[in-house]
């Protein structure tokens, strides 16, 4: 009887072992499959996603070394190389009608844009996009998205690297530093954050004079939100604001070598191309 009374005990033990087992492990598991899925409703992207930890004590999500793919047509596999994203909800926030997160970080080290040979750019492809090129875009609900807002999203944008595959098939590379963090209040939903990302990398570096994309479609859902951006670091703001500007009266002052540079190189990068090539 004492031998019964003790597999069972020993059973019983084991099944509660199995459940803080996946309490522990499996919830970062199905967090992760989760968290792919809706960056990928959001941005029409593939994800990778490297570590997910969700909070055992405390109500947050630490998710490290996200990658956003390119679409398939694009030699370059990484659109977006995201270090880090924390967030910090309460659970009832959550089960709310309009449910909201209490913080959110986002920690962009680059962002790629490239020009394909086609003459398309690989943003393009972003859901955000397509949908900002449809009349009164901010109305549309995308499906498989939830409606989340965020309370206090704190961006942070390394640099944005241009690619120009138009007119040969190794491309013409520029890097843009942007440096920037900022704090936005009441973002309205999680497209707003993929939106906000491309509109202050793009529009805060001198990318904005090289290629031929409509901002304004893009900033038009968000522009309120936009009204809220905060810099949390004014010296790294100014540097950075320093370097656009900077790039851009390059671009100005040298704009007609600058247009050869993509239609036909120049006769020196020519040559230095042919000696990497060789």
């Amino acid at each position: 009887m004492a031998k019964k009374k003790y597999v069972i005990i020993n059973r019983a033990t084991l099944l509660i072992l199995i459940i803080i087992a996946l309490l522990t492990f499996g919830k970062d598991m199905l967090g992760r499959v989760l968290f792919e899925k809706t960056v990928k409703a959001i941005t029409g992207l593939r994800v990778i996603t490297e570590d997910f930890k969700i909070g055992v004590i405390k109500s947050n999500v630490d998710i490290n070394e996200i990658l956003i793919l390119n679409p398939k047509g694009y030699a370059d596999r990484i659109m977006f190389d995201v270090p880090a994203i924390y967030i910090d909800f309460n659970i009832p926030d959550l089960l709310k009608k309009k449910a909201h997160l209490k913080e959110m970080r986002v920690d962009v080290k680059e962002f790629t844009v490239i020009k394909s040979k086609d003459g398309d750019y690989n943003i393009n492809s972003l859901k955000v996009v397509k949908i900002g090129k449809v009349e009164q875009s901010e109305k549309i609900e995308v499906a498989g998205i939830p409606n989340i807002r965020i309370d206090n999203l704190t961006l942070k944008i390394g640099k944005i690297i241009y690619k120009d595959y138009s007119q040969r098939p190794s491309p013409v590379v520029w890097e843009f530093p942007v440096n920037i963090e900022e704090r936005i209040e009441n973002v309205e939903d999680l497209q707003s954050v993929v939106r906000i990302i491309v509109v202050e990398a793009i529009r805060k570096s001198a990318l904005k004079q090289l290629i031929d994309i409509n901002l304004e479609r893009l900033v038009k859902p968000i522009r309120k939100t936009l009204e809220n951006v905060k810099q949390v670091s004014g010296k790294v703001s100014d540097a950075a604001k320093k370097s656009a500007a900077k790039t851009a009266e390059t671009i100005k002052k040298t704009g007609s070598v600058i247009a050869e540079t993509f239609q036909a190189p120049p006769k020196e990068l020519k040559t230095l191309n042919e000696k990497q090539e060789k």
